[in-house]
């Protein structure tokens, strides 16, 4: 791995990053590699890759495993708070991630002009019920699909969403839906 990691040739360094485990001269080594996938496959598959690198991709990679980058035990939660005003909305809606950010910056959030800042308020457990009713009508589909699937919504919003032919189909995936109302439907 350490001749791979130092070799010329790119395709040789990319698969050395590409490794599970690594030794930390290695990671080290890859984790300044000039080359970004170098850094993106070091992120995604290395339990080492160290904190700067993990940021560093979640903030430019809009890759499906950006979303698991977040998850990894050395993506550096503490600290994204800095992130709640910054101009990427990719970087802002990290500061959701710090121990420190709150209720009121989840409301916030859901205000965002991002879609994708609104997507990560909603699945925010902090998010208010009301303000998930309020996400109904947001210009983004898919919000208004996630919505009306949440679990936070009160029954009685939940039987009017399944009475509306707008809305039944989304409601109907809502897990909170008592068992004796499941059975009606699935009667119907």
């Amino acid at each position: 791995m350490r001749r791979c990691a130092t070799s010329a040739h790119v395709m040789l360094r990319r698969s050395a990053a590409c490794a599970k485990n690594l030794p930390a001269d290695v990671v080290d080594l890859l984790a300044h590699d000039e080359d970004w996938v170098v850094r993106l496959f070091l992120a995604e598959h290395c339990a080492q890759a160290p904190a700067d690198v993990l940021l560093e991709m979640v903030q430019s990679w809009g890759g499906y495993s950006a979303a698991r980058m977040v998850e990894h035990p050395n993506f550096p939660r503490q600290g994204t708070l800095r992130f709640a005003d910054d101009p990427n909305p990719r970087t802002r809606g990290h500061a959701l991630l710090d121990p420190k950010s709150t209720a009121e910056l989840v409301e916030r959030f859901s205000r965002d002009q991002d879609s994708g800042v609104r997507r990560r308020a909603l699945r925010d457990q902090r998010l208010s019920a009301a303000s998930v009713i309020r996400m109904f009508d947001d210009p983004h589909h898919g919000i208004r699909d996630e919505a009306a699937a949440d679990p936070r919504l009160p029954t009685r919003v939940l039987a009017t969403l399944l009475h509306d032919a707008a809305t039944a189909a989304r409601a109907a995936a809502n897990p909170a839906i008592p068992e004796t109302v499941m059975h009606h439907l699935l009667d119907r």
